[in-house]
């Protein structure tokens, strides 16, 4: 029996400062250096979730964008220290569905991201579904899924 083994030409990396995502990071970029494959580490403004909050709109904004900078600049520093070709993208939307909509428009091989346990008062306050199982369960692609602890 032949198999052709899957190529990773581009690997989305959905970030952010959790502790999971961390890890993610680690593996999206051993996974594209290994494969030679492009990184593509995405950090999502979403004012919705500081809404809830209630925190101000363009405050939100503003601050989510600074914090999505720093974190992209990390992981691209980290990444091209290895060796991996990266271009991060910071965009504005509803997390999971600006992720899936990336995936698809970019023509994703992989998308590697963290998973946070929500507790079940998390998940009534929250959504009803984590981003990381709406990506998992709508992806174009297959998806890897690193747990923060």
């Amino acid at each position: 029996m032949e198999v052709e083994l899957p190529k990773y030409v581009k690997i989305l990396n959905p970030t952010d400062s959790s502790k999971a995502s961390e890890l993610a990071t680690l593996q999206a970029i051993y996974l594209a250096k290994l494969s030679g494959a492009e990184l593509m580490p995405i950090f999502v403004v979403d004012d919705s979730l500081a809404r809830a909050a209630g925190i101000s709109g363009p405050i939100a904004v503003e601050q989510l964008t600074r914090k999505g900078q720093t974190i992209l600049s990390s992981v691209k520093e980290l990444a091209e220290r290895s060796g991996v070709v990266v271009t991060p993208l910071l965009v504005k939307g509803q997390t999971a569905v600006t992720i899936l909509d990336i995936a698809r428009a970019q023509g994703a091989s992989l998308i590697v991201m963290g998973a946070t346990a929500f507790s079940e008062i998390d998940r009534l306050l929250a959504h009803p579904i984590s981003v990381s199982e709406k990506v998992l369960r709508d992806a174009p692609c297959p998806v890897l899924v690193v747990r923060g602890s």
